[in-house]
Formats: structure tokens, sequence, C-alpha cells
């Protein structure tokens, strides 16, 4: 079956349980009892060598209710993860510009096994409603001092990239300005 999609894999394990149970949270509950009261089951349960885990479920003709539960060794498809944190402004700074500094954080998501591990950020500014820019396209570093123009709403965003090549999501970038989006407004003097 992993085969026939495509999907890459080193190992994989499969439980299947089935039921006639009215409703879902008994037939959760009821699936769960006979993996777990199985040796064979409950071993792939709790091996630590699967990474990813799918579930699944389908109802027969006879209303039977048949889990499937595929568990999977196989490459990192996570992307790593980015926040960028408010921007500081630095105090004093006179002229036209402003120095401010954006730092953000980021890591990979930690698999059970064969995390990547993090490869790099992209880090992205805004002006005002314009379009995004690039302000570093592949950095290790977790900090950048810029001089922006007073008068002008900024706004940045980082994303991070695995050793494998999986991109995480951009940090939030909504006008609502959430804490993983950095928004500095420079006043004119």
């Amino acid at each position: 079956m992993l085969n026939a999609q495509g999907i890459a894999w080193f190992g994989a394990g499969e439980i299947i349980a089935m039921n006639s149970d009215s409703t879902l949270e008994a037939s959760v509950a009821h699936a769960n009892s006979q993996w777990l009261g199985s040796p064979g089951h409950k071993a792939i349960i709790v091996s630590t060598r699967y990474n990813y885990v799918g579930v699944g479920l389908a109802i027969d003709d006879g209303g039977h209710n048949i889990w499937t539960a595929v568990y999977l060794d196989g490459p990192d498809r996570t992307g790593a993860e980015a926040q960028v944190r408010t921007p500081t402004v630095a105090a004093g700074t006179s002229g036209a510009t402003k120095h401010v500094t954006v730092t953000w954080t980021g890591a990979d998501v930690p698999l059970q096994v064969r995390t990547s591990g993090l490869h790099h950020f992209q880090v992205q500014q805004r002006v005002d409603s314009g379009a995004w820019t690039m302000v570093l396209a592949s950095t290790t570093a977790k900090t950048a001092t810029l001089d922006l123009a007073r008068g002008h709403t900024y706004r940045f965003r980082v994303a991070a990239r695995d050793v494998a090549g999986n991109w995480g999501a951009w940090s939030s970038t909504k006008t609502t300005l959430p804490p993983s989006v950095g928004s500095v407004i420079i006043p004119a003097r």
C-alpha cells in the first residue's frame, strides 16, 4: 500500500480493530482496548522506531466499525518552525532612520526518530501595505539590526527550513498582529 502511494518508508506496522459500538466515543475506546489487549498490536503502538501514524475508520455494510492504524518509520517530512518576536527600536537614534533589531527563534519539529535538524531561516519584511521583500535569504542567525525610515509601518516574518528541505509555515501575518508577528511603527519627526 505504501509503495503504491509512492510513500518513502523504512519500516511499518499496521493494526486493525473491529466493533459494532453505536457511538464514535465507545467505538474508539473499544478499539483502543482491543489494541492494547493484544501483545502484537500493543508492541507496534509503544514502539519507539516509528515517527508517523495514520488512523482511519471505515464502516462496512453490516454496520461494523473497522479501525486501522498504520505506523511508519520514514524520512522527515515535517517543516521546521520559526517564530519572530516583536522588534525593538534603539533609543536615541537620530535622523531619518531608526535602528531596529528583529529577533526570532526556531527549531525542527522533533520526531520520535529521524528528525533532520534545523538548516536555515528566511526573513522578510513588509513596509506599510507593500509586498513582502527578502531581508535574509539563507541565514542561521537569529537576529538582524536594520536601519528603517521613520513614518512607516514595518512587519517582519520568518520561515525555517530543515536539513531534509522541508519548509515550515511563515509566521502569521494577520492585521491584528498576533505575538508571532513583529510590527514596529516609527513615527515621523
